[in-house]
């Protein structure tokens, strides 16, 4: 049977790999082809599958407590923010306004007396200091009071003035300040004795005018004494009467703020109406659940084995099963920080969120290309025909420009996302870019040393020889080379056919996985 040699070329710039190869026979024969070593981006991902829910939902709640008066939307319809959604009875919270405003206006005047009670009191407390001293100046006008009391001061006035010279002679006068506080000491209680009306030396009237004297002293300090705590206790009074009228104005602020209609906290759709006109309701009760349609995000389960390359805001791609060809660019947004386990299966959820302006789908190519980004991002086709499952490494190598990708096919010419739409997501676990990489295929192994066949063309002919790479990250269809052969090199890859395939594999061998088939929208 005669053989024909084909040639395969890798093109990673938006070009479609070329192949031919000869035709099939009808056994099993093995034939070869060869593909040009050039450089390119690989990336390697792992795939998952889930449902789109919305990224953004909010329960909008009535600020108090009422009777639902009407609700204005309908579930599946599109507002506005700011938009009223439902209402309350007004009349009912009008009632509260005016009770409010009633409780501030009470508030005022309790505060207001409160002062003048203060201003009163300290009033009276001047009285009785004044009552006091009255008391006490009548008390020495008394003569025997009044000489008792002039003994005393005299002693106080002597003691002073010795004390001061002490200083230069205490010899002298340390044994004087000791008589004169003697005869101090004796004053004192000469004066006491007086002021008690126990004094022989004092006649019954005098006795007499002294008690009634030191009563009315007495009687005046005790009055004084209760006027200071009544100033207190208006002054407590008053700060309580300041308490409350804050809070009444702050009661009455917080009414007039809330108010019995419910709006729509951002432009969204309306996907649930908890309550109907005539319910009444408590104060937080959810009246409408709104969501933003324009966002989209999945929960997924990566593994133990692959959640170590996951990072926020690391690159994946949503495929919508029900679109064929739509492939969506994503961000990882959020990384549980604990796993799921089941059946002794280790799992952590990821979320990944559809970047903005994915959500509406055009039959529109990109302007241009999707670049792999420094660190560790790529350019992802369509979901292609690997035929992996959950959890299992998928990938696709190319950097894409111009109109080649597939949008939305069937004949659609728009589509929209719809919230649990089954998807599957393609997570990067690692990407490089501009590196030597052939097909798998090429690669064979001898106690684990990776050869590949190049084929050289000299004076004497084409000719293969067998040399051992080092290769670096591989995926479903290609691997990294990153030492052994150069770019531009001859590999050749063994092909296996048979009467029963050969029509298949002829067919299939126009495109090998190869890049530009696909294109991430943008």
């Amino acid at each position: 049977m005669k053989k024909r040699l084909g040639a395969l070329v890798i093109v990673l710039a938006g070009s479609a790999v070329l192949l031919a190869s000869c035709g099939g026979g009808p056994k099993a024969t093995t034939t070869q082809q060869t593909a040009k070593v050039q450089r390119g981006a690989l990336v390697v991902t792992t795939t998952s599958t889930g449902n789109l829910a919305f990224t953004t939902t909010e329960d909008v709640a009535f600020d108090m407590a009422g009777t639902v008066e009407d609700v204005m939307v309908e579930v599946g319809d599109t507002v506005k923010q700011g938009q009223v959604l439902a209402t309350l009875d007004a009349d009912a919270w009008n009632d509260q306004l005016k009770a409010l405003q009633k409780a501030v206006t009470t508030a005022q005047r309790n505060l207001t007396s409160a002062e003048r009670n203060i201003t009163a009191q300290q009033l009276a407390v001047r009285q009785a200091e004044l009552n006091l001293q009255s008391s006490r100046n009548a008390a020495t006008a008394i003569p025997a009071v009044k000489a008792a009391q002039d003994i005393v001061d005299n002693a106080e006035a002597a003691l002073a003035a010795l004390q001061g010279l002490y200083a230069t002679n205490p010899g002298l006068y340390g044994p004087q300040i000791t008589a004169v506080q003697a005869q101090l000491a004796q004053a004192k209680a000469n004066l006491q004795t007086v002021l008690a009306g126990a004094n022989f030396n004092l006649s019954t009237d005098v006795s007499l005018q002294i008690l009634k004297a030191e009563l009315a002293i007495d009687q005046a300090q005790r009055a004084l004494d209760d006027a200071d705590v009544a100033v207190d206790n208006v002054q407590s009074t008053r700060d309580d009467a300041a308490q409350a009228l804050d809070d009444a104005q702050s009661n009455l602020a917080d009414a007039q703020k809330l108010g019995p209609q419910v709006t729509a906290p951002f432009t969204g759709v309306v996907t649930k109406i908890s309550v109907q006109g005539g319910q009444a309701v408590n104060k937080g009760a959810v009246a409408v659940t709104v969501a933003d349609p324009s966002k989209f995000e999945v929960n997924v389960l990566v593994g133990e084995r692959d959640i170590s390359s996951m990072s926020i805001g690391g690159v994946a791609t949503v495929s919508v099963d029900s679109m064929t060809g739509v492939v969506l660019p994503a961000r990882i947004t959020a990384i549980a920080p604990t796993a799921t386990i089941s059946q002794g299966v280790v799992n952590y959820q990821v979320t990944v969120e559809v970047e903005s302006g994915s959500a509406n789908i055009t039959g529109a190519a990109p302007s241009g290309g999707f670049q792999i980004p420094s660190g560790a991002s790529g350019q992802f086709p369509n979901r292609g025909t690997t035929g992996s499952s959950d959890n299992q490494s998928r990938a696709r190598s190319g950097n894409f420009t111009g109109g080649a990708g597939l949008f939305a096919t069937g004949g659609t010419s728009a589509a929209t996302l719809r919230q649990g739409l089954s998807v599957t997501i393609n997570l990067v676990t690692s990407a490089k870019a501009n590196v030597l990489m052939v097909p798998n295929r090429a690669i064979t192994k001898q106690k684990g040393q990776s050869y590949v066949t190049v084929e050289k063309t000299g004076d004497k002919g084409t000719t293969q020889e067998q040399v051992a790479v080092t290769t670096g990250i591989s995926n479903s269809q290609y691997t990294e080379i990153t030492e052994g052969i150069a770019e531009g090199d001859t590999v050749v890859i063994p092909i296996t056919t048979s009467s029963s395939s050969s029509s298949t594999d002829q067919g299939n061998r126009g495109f090998m996985g190869a890049p530009g088939i696909g294109a991430v929208i943008r």
